[in-house]
């Protein structure tokens, strides 16, 4: 099998891609050139920065290209029922960026609690303003409350548990649910109640 891969993608699955026999190009094509470059591959996998879009798929009908993979969650650079209708499969692998995605919203959350950004732009201008910058909140025994509670959202549930912040879902009940257990066995320090 013939895959391009146009926005980058992990040297270790590189290799194993690779090592499974398949030929593997890693290229980016600009709008205007992406089409006919898909017509001599089988799989094409991308991220955020190339737009699959009905121009480039009518460009690649009718040639071996038959699948695209976005690595990632969203699928909003592809024109996805456009694809189906002229027979290339739509695939993205939406457990792949849960943990960096929870990861950066608790970073998040500690720089605006601690006037990170904001500091370390002052800084940057040669001011130290220790006093208007030093008087940041704590995260623990704060209430972090989550609407929806998908992959995402339950890995950042279980990391604000483990910094006793206390977590309130709003989500359907069933949902809730199926993501206890994923949230609850990620707890590395203390039990906190996530109620």
């Amino acid at each position: 099998m013939r895959i391009l891969v146009t926005d980058g993608m992990d040297k270790g699955a590189i290799e194993k891609v690779r090592a499974m026999g398949h030929e593997l190009v890693e290229q980016f094509y600009e709008p205007d050139e992406l089409g006919k470059a898909l017509r001599d591959f089988d799989v094409a996998i991308i991220r955020s920065k190339t737009k699959l879009r009905a121009k480039q798929i009518d460009e690649a009908k009718g040639s071996r290209f038959k699948c695209v993979i976005r690595a990632g969650v969203g699928l909003d650079n592809i024109d996805v029922q456009y694809a189906k209708d002229n027979g290339i499969e739509v695939k993205n692998t939406p457990k792949s960026p849960s943990e960096s995605v929870a990861e950066l919203a608790m970073a998040h959350m500690f720089s605006c609690a601690r006037y990170i950004s904001i500091a370390g732009h002052s800084m940057r201008e040669g001011k130290w303003e220790k006093k208007a910058y030093g008087k940041g909140i704590e995260l623990t025994g704060k209430t972090l409350g989550i609407v929806g509670f998908g992959r995402i959202a339950g890995e950042a549930a279980a990391k604000a548990a483990d910094e006793a912040v206390k977590t309130v879902v709003e989500a359907a009940k069933p949902v809730v649910e199926a993501a206890k257990p994923a949230v609850k066995g990620k707890n590395s320090r203390k039990k906190h109640s996530r109620k």
